[in-house]
């Protein structure tokens, strides 16, 4: 008798659910656009005496049929892998689920809802890098220092809502280049916060803790008295012991004028 995997063997870290924007090509060509649930999937964990048996990558498999419908998948539960696993409640609704491998894409492409289905697909990604020196050149411009407003923490909160809301209204009609489907998760409701929320006891703990965790450059002519801007950024600092001290950008928002 073969002994099936127990999923106790090891863990995922957080299953952190998500609000998610979705654009959807219809069979006539049109896109609809809708808010959907999603997940952000952090680490994968094995304790060092269960690894190589291929715990985590039947508990991969396992995960979704947790966090998405049964009625989204091709076939039925594999009869091969026992009972299907129990969907706690708020479960079982998720159209998409994002990680970041530190073990490259083959381990969690392979980690399908069946045998022989893809699980996790690499997709391209853009990288931007800025010269810090140029940054801090910029800075020195008198007239721009006074149009910077610097947040507290709770202020990004009201920022991230703004932003959210700003994303659903400019959203395209259809995605550039045309796919079948495009998605974006929602910096508000905990996707921004959780880089604050994972150090926050840490950085409460210092002596002087940083007031500031986002600025915003205001608008040349804000509306109703209220400030408005067309750009700002938030950020998390990362200041564990030993390690260099590092400040996470953890949303950037600008217009096209600006970023060029």
């Amino acid at each position: 008798m073969t002994q099936k995997p127990s999923i106790s063997c090891a863990h995922v870290k957080r299953s952190l659910r998500r609000e998610a924007f979705v654009l959807r090509r219809t069979p006539s060509g049109e896109f609809t656009s809708e808010e959907e649930v999603g997940y952000g999937i952090a680490s994968v964990y094995t304790p060092s005496g269960k690894r190589g048996k291929g715990y985590a990558k039947h508990m991969m498999s396992l995960l979704h049929w947790v966090l998405a419908p049964a009625s989204s998948f091709p076939s039925g539960f594999p009869e091969a892998w026992g009972q299907p696993p129990t969907v706690p409640e708020g479960f079982g609704s998720g159209i998409v689920s994002v990680l970041y491998s530190d073990v490259g894409p083959k381990f969690y492409k392979a980690s399908g809802p069946a045998p022989g289905v893809d699980g996790w697909r690499s997709v391209p990604y853009t990288a931007t890098n800025w010269d810090v020196a140029t940054i801090l050149e910029r800075t020195k411009d008198e007239a721009r220092k006074g149009q910077w407003t610097m947040l507290t923490k709770e202020q990004t909160k009201d920022w991230w809502n703004k932003d959210s809301q700003l994303i659903l209204q400019e959203a395209p009609s259809k995605p550039q280049p045309p796919t079948l489907t495009a998605f974006t998760f929602l910096p508000r409701k905990g996707v921004a916060e959780f880089l604050q929320r994972r150090i926050e006891w840490f950085v409460n703990r210092l002596e002087r803790p940083p007031p500031y965790y986002g600025a915003l450059l205001s608008s040349s002519s804000p509306s109703d008295g209220e400030p408005s801007s067309d750009a700002f950024a938030s950020w998390a600092f990362e200041l564990y012991a030993g390690s260099p001290k590092t400040l996470l950008i953890t949303r950037l928002r600008l217009c096209k004028e600006l970023w060029d």
